[in-house]
């Protein structure tokens, strides 16, 4: 097993954890992270750098606080030494709650762990600088991940109030426009209906 970095020790990286994550996966596709790893491999090639690994959260949201297994399992990797670097797509891919960035710039200081890669900037957690820049993007993908939290339920209230069904799946038995009923379903739909609410109109 790889033994953890003195911390403040500045050493050539070894072996890399790619790290990608997407909060919603509406298709089931994984082409989001998909794009993720692609753009990570290809800035370790341009670093010269080896990846140890590769670590995956498809469909779950930083913000939420669901744990994220294969992030999880990237810190274990570092706290044991067997990684040295983290290369992820951008920051926000990592943390949206600045209390997790805590979290893992402290493990990574215990860990002699300096070096983050972005496709767009480097984080150097060793320095004053480059934990502010950390803290300045974290606190900024928080505050981003409430106002589209708002924005959400706020939508799904005035869908309520108009009777509109929630999420981009078609409900069962209805038109595209997620609205119209279909003719061959309006049928076994009103006598469902009767049968469940007894005196009260479907077509209402």
């Amino acid at each position: 097993m790889a033994k953890p970095r003195t911390p403040g020790q500045r050493v050539g990286v070894r072996s890399a954890a790619i790290y990608a994550r997407i909060s919603a996966d509406v298709e089931g596709t994984g082409l989001g992270v998909a794009r993720q790893l692609e753009d990570c491999r290809k800035l370790a090639a341009d670093r010269g750098w080896q990846v140890g690994d590769e670590y995956v959260d498809n469909d779950v949201s930083a913000y939420s606080g669901k744990p994220r297994r294969e992030y999880a399992r990237m810190l274990d990797d570092l706290k044991s030494g067997a990684r040295d670097a983290v290369i992820v797509y951008n920051l926000d891919r990592l943390h949206r709650r600045p209390v997790e960035l805590e979290d893992f710039v402290t493990l990574c200081e215990v860990a002699g762990v300096r070096d983050v890669a972005t496709v767009t900037a480097d984080i150097d957690l060793g320095n004053d600088d480059g934990l502010f820049m950390a803290r300045i993007f974290a606190a900024f993908a928080a505050k981003e991940s409430g106002r589209k939290s708002a924005r959400i339920r706020r939508k799904m209230l005035q869908n309520a109030e108009q009777g509109l069904p929630h999420g981009p799946a078609r409900p069962f038995g209805y038109e595209p426009d997620k609205i119209t009923l279909r003719p061959t379903k309006r049928k076994s739909f009103g006598r469902w209906w009767t049968a469940t609410w007894p005196g009260h109109r479907s077509d209402r």
